[in-house]
């Protein structure tokens, strides 16, 4: 197998094209999962496919999700909502029983149900792992 190494400051592809190509890896990752007959291996797969939904949520907003990580020091966060932090949950519980939880903590990055397409509520929560 060839490994391919990346550069953060390497982006070639539009942000679309990095979700077209997620989306591939996502059905291929599931493909291989299912036949190791571990469930919580093949859960990782709904990890994936939410974090998918909320890159390209934000990317509609104008957020893009490619530099929104912890290396590059220069990104903006992402916005997230209370249902995909409860779905969230349900996946990482099952993976991992109750040793990880992903809690609200005040922050201006929580969508909040009534805000789905306006990221302006600083009085919202975020989502941060603990």
């Amino acid at each position: 197998m060839r490994i391919i190494r990346h550069k953060p400051e390497e982006i070639t592809l539009t942000p679309e094209e990095s979700l077209d190509k997620m989306r591939v890896a996502s059905g291929t990752f599931y493909n291989m999962a299912i036949r190791t007959n571990c469930h919580a291996f093949i859960e990782f797969t709904g990890l994936m496919n939410e974090y998918i939904k909320i890159c390209e949520r934000n990317l509609k907003q104008g957020i893009d999700f490619r530099d929104s990580n912890a290396h590059t020091g220069k990104s903006q966060q992402m916005k997230i909502d209370s249902y995909e932090i409860d779905y969230l949950n349900e996946k990482l519980h099952c993976i991992f029983q109750e040793l990880i939880v992903i809690e609200q903590k005040s922050f201006d990055n929580y969508i909040g149900e009534d805000k789905l397409d306006k990221f302006e509520d600083p009085e919202k929560k975020c989502a941060t792992l603990t």
